[in-house]
């Protein structure tokens, strides 16, 4: 029988997810910001990262106030 992952261990992985989301769009408005025809959508990849990098601080934020499982500490 498989294990539910403890709270903390879920927001953990959901600040890990939207951190690499963030990154992921990161990197695609930096490229887009080359080139000219790609310059209109850098604005709005912008916001969208900034949007996934502050639900992962979020998240990440929720994980420290959860306690500790004493089986995590292992």
């Amino acid at each position: 029988m498989e294990t539910q992952p403890s709270p903390r261990e879920q927001a953990l992985r959901l600040a890990r997810q939207y951190a690499r989301e963030a990154a992921t769009i990161a990197i695609t408005a930096q490229d887009k910001n080359r080139y000219s025809d790609g310059k209109p959508q850098v604005a709005n990849l912008t916001a969208i990262g900034a949007l996934y990098a502050d639900v992962s601080r979020t998240y990440a934020a929720i994980a420290q106030a959860e306690p500790v499982d004493i089986d995590e500490e292992k």
